[in-house]
C-alpha cells in the first residue's frame, strides 16, 4: 500500500488524514512524543531535504507530530473546527451580569421596603430581639425568595430551552437541567446569590435603632451612596449592551449587503466530487454540452477551491497572504468579475495554460505598477526575494489584472491572488450562472442532467448567495444572543429604576401629599424625582461610553469590512435608557398620586 505523502498535503495547506492512536495501559504520552522527531527524520527526511533544495529557508521542520487527548479536541480553538472556550466564556459572562443585576435589584428593593418594616423591627428590638437574630431572619427570607426565584427560573429555562438550542446549535433536553453536577453547581450559585443579594439589606435592617424608628427619624432614601452606586452600575451595563446591540446590527447589515465585486445572485455551485484532473475536466465538458440548449443557463465555469467559501490566507510570510487557484477560462466572465488591465482568458482557451490573471491586491503587494508580460516569479522575486510560491505558478505570464473581488470568506478580506487555467489539480466546483426568475425549474433541470452523467453519485450543490449568508451564521447568531441579553438587561434596568423610585416615594410620601394639597400636579412631582434619577443616568453614560467604545472598537477590528463608530450610536443608547427610566418613573408616580393626601399626611 502506498503511504500518503504528508509533505505535499502540508504544502497545499491541508492535512487530509486524521491519525488516532490508542496507547497501551500505563504508556506515557510524553515518552511517545519524544520519539516523534526521529520518526519524522526517518520517514520524511527525503521530502524535507527536497524542500530545502527547492528554496525552503526556514529553520524549523515543515511539519511535526504531537499528541492531544481526544477529550481536549472539541474545546481547542487551534484544531480545525474546534470550538474553543470563547462561546462558553461569553455566555457565562452574560449569565453572570444578569445574575449580578438581579442581585442589585433585590438589594435595592429590599432597602426600599425596609421603611415599611421599620416599626416592626423597632418593637421587636424593644422586647429583646438581638441584632444577630434579626439578621438571620432577614437573610433567611432572602434565601427563601432566591429559592422561589430559582424554581421559576428553572421552569423558564425549560420553556426557553428550544430557543437556546436554536441559537447555540445545541441539543439539550430539560432533563439535563437536573443532572448531578448541574444541580450541585446551581445550589452553590443560589446560596452565593442569596448571601450577596440579601446580606447587605439584612445587615441594614438589623442595624435600625429603635429610638429613631419610633420617633420617625429613620431615613432610607435614595441619596445613600451605596444604593446609588448599585443603580449606576446597573445602568452602565445596560447602556453598554444597548449600544453594542445597535452597532452589531449595523455591522451585520454591512456584511450582508457588502458588494463582493462579482454577481453572487443566480450562481449555483455543484460539487464535482472528483479529485483527479481528467474526470473533472470531462464532467465540466459534459455539463457545458447538456446545458447549451437551456436558455435559463447563461454561463458555466469551474474552479479548484470552493469559491468564496473556504480558502484561507496562506501565510508564507508574516505580512503578506497569497492565494492561487486553477479556474476554467470562462471563470471571470461567468461570475461577473471585471478585468481592469490587460485581457481576460480567451474563450477558446488557446495559450491560456501559460497565462495567469492576478488581482489588484497582488499588484499593490508586489511592487505596484502593471506587471503585464512578466512572470509571477519575476514580479515576486523583484519585490520580495525569497517569498515562497508554488513552482507551477512561478513561470506563468501575467495576462491581465482583475478588479479585487471577494474570493475568500469575508472574515479574511481580499489579499493577493493568482488565477490560472493550467489544470494541474482537479476542479472541485462547477459554477452555473442561471436566471433567478425560474430558479426552481433550472435546479430541477440540473438535477436531471446530473443523474444522466453521474447516476452512481448523489448531486451536491448550493446557491452561492445562501452559502455566503451561512458563513455569517455565527455572527448573526451572536447578534441575536446579544439582542436577547440587551432586552433582559433593559428589563432589569426598569426594575432597578422601580426600586429606586419606590425608595424615593416611600421617603417622600408626606412631601407628595403636601404638594398635592397645595395644588402640585403629578407631572411636577415626577419631574423632580426624574431629575434626581437623571444624575444617575448621566453618571452611567459617562462610564458606559468609553467602555463601549473600547469593547466595540476591539470587536470590530476582527472584521476586515467594518463600520465606524459614530456619536449617533452612543446618543441612541443613552436616549433609550433615559426614555425607559422616564416611563417607569411616571407610571409609578401616577399611581402614587392617586392616593388620598390625607392618608399620606398621617404616615410618620
Amino acid at each position: 500500500m502506498r503511504r500518503p505523502n504528508f509533505f505535499n498535503a502540508w504544502s497545499a495547506g491541508v492535512w487530509p488524514i486524521p491519525i488516532f492512536i490508542r496507547l497501551k495501559e500505563g504508556a506515557s504520552p510524553l515518552d511517545l512524543e519524544k520519539r516523534f522527531a526521529a520518526f519524522t527524520a526517518q520517514h520524511f527526511g527525503k521530502e524535507i531535504e527536497a524542500a530545502k533544495a527547492n528554496g525552503w529557508t526556514r529553520s524549523e521542520v515543515p511539519f511535526r507530530f504531537g499528541l492531544q487527548n481526544i477529550k481536549d479536541v472539541y474545546l481547542d480553538a487551534g484544531v480545525y473546527q474546534g470550538k474553543g472556550l470563547t462561546e462558553t466564556l461569553i455566555l457565562s459572562g452574560f449569565a453572570l451580569l444578569v445574575l449580578i443585576m438581579a442581585c442589585v435589584n433585590f438589594t435595592n428593593l429590599s432597602i426600599g421596603t425596609a421603611a415599611f418594616r421599620a416599626k416592626e423591627i423597632g418593637v421587636r428590638k424593644i422586647v429583646g430581639a438581638e441584632r444577630r437574630q434579626l439578621f438571620s431572619q432577614f437573610l433567611s427570607d432572602s434565601l427563601m425568595t432566591v429559592a422561589a426565584a430559582a424554581s421559576a427560573g428553572i421552569l423558564a429555562a425549560a420553556l426557553f430551552l428550544p430557543t437556546f438550542n436554536r441559537l447555540m446549535d445545541k441539543d439539550y433536553h430539560p432533563a439535563d437541567l437536573f443532572s448531578v453536577p448541574g444541580g450541585l453547581s446551581l445550589a452553590a450559585l443560589l446560596a452565593a446569590a442569596g448571601f450577596l443579594a440579601g446580606g447587605y439589606p439584612a445587615l441594614v435592617m438589623a442595624g435600625f435603632r429603635p429610638v429613631e424608628i419610633l420617633r420617625g427619624r429613620l431615613k432610607a432614601g435614595p441619596k445613600k451612596i451605596f444604593t446609588n452606586a448599585l443603580v449606576v452600575f446597573q445602568f452602565t451595563i445596560s447602556v453598554i449592551l444597548i449600544i453594542s446591540t445597535i452597532v452589531i446590527q449595523r455591522q451585520m447589515k454591512t456584511l450582508l449587503t457588502k458588494d463582493l465585486g462579482y454577481r453572487r445572485d443566480g450562481l449555483i455551485a455543484v460539487s464535482t466530487q472528483e479529485n483527479r484532473v481528467e474526470p473533472a475536466l470531462q464532467l465540466l465538458s459534459l455539463f457545458k454540452n447538456l446545458a447549451a440548449g437551456n436558455p435559463e443557463i447563461t454561463g458555466i465555469t469551474a474552479c479548484g477551491a470552493p469559491f468564496g467559501l473556504s480558502p484561507a490566507p496562506r501565510q508564507d510570510t508574516p505580512d503578506i497572504d497569497f492565494h492561487w487557484d486553477v479556474v476554467d477560462p470562462a471563470f471571470m466572465r461567468t461570475i461577473g468579475a471585471d478585468v481592469v488591465r490587460g485581457e481576460d482568458f480567451r474563450r477558446d482557451g488557446s495559450l491560456d495554460r501559460s497565462s495567469v490573471l492576478v488581482n489588484e491586491s497582488f499588484v499593490k503587494a508586489f511592487g505596484g505598477g502593471v506587471p503585464l508580460g512578466l512572470t509571477v516569479g519575476q514580479v515576486v522575486e523583484k519585490s520580495r526575494p525569497g517569498y515562497d510560491i508554488p513552482d507551477n505558478v512561478k513561470p506563468l505570464v501575467i495576462r491581465g489584472v482583475v478588479k479585487d473581488f471577494q474570493f475568500a470568506p469575508l472574515e479574511f478580506g481580499i489579499f493577493p491572488a493568482a488565477f490560472y487555467t493550467n489544470p494541474v489539480s482537479a476542479y472541485s466546483r462547477i459554477l452555473i450562472r442561471v436566471s433567478t426568475h425560474s430558479l426552481r425549474s433550472t435546479l430541477d433541470f440540473i438535477e436531471r442532467k446530473w443523474k444522466e452523467i453521474r447516476p452512481e453519485k448523489p448531486i451536491r450543490y448550493y446557491l452561492q448567495d445562501e452559502a455566503l449568508k451561512q458563513l455569517l451564521y455565527n455572527e448573526i447568531r451572536w447578534n441575536q444572543v446579544v439582542s436577547f441579553c440587551s432586552i433582559l438587561t433593559i428589563l432589569m434596568a426598569c426594575m432597578g429604576i422601580f426600586g429606586l423610585t419606590q425608595i424615593t416615594l416611600s421617603a417622600r410620601t408626606r412631601d407628595v401629599g403636601i404638594r398635592k394639597i397645595l395644588g402640585a400636579g403629578s407631572f411636577r412631582v415626577a419631574f423632580e424625582i426624574y431629575r434626581d434619577v437623571f444624575r444617575i443616568l448621566a453618571a452611567a453614560n459617562i462610564l458606559a461610553w468609553p467602555a463601549a467604545f473600547f469593547i466595540l472598537g476591539s470587536a470590530l477590528n476582527a472584521f476586515p469590512y467594518r463600520i465606524s463608530l459614530g456619536w449617533g450610536d452612543f446618543l441612541a443608547g443613552g436616549a433609550l435608557t433615559a426614555g425607559i427610566a422616564g416611563i417607569s418613573i411616571f407610571v409609578l408616580v401616577a399611581k402614587a398620586a392617586k392616593a388620598q393626601p390625607v392618608a399620606a399626611l398621617k404616615q410618620n
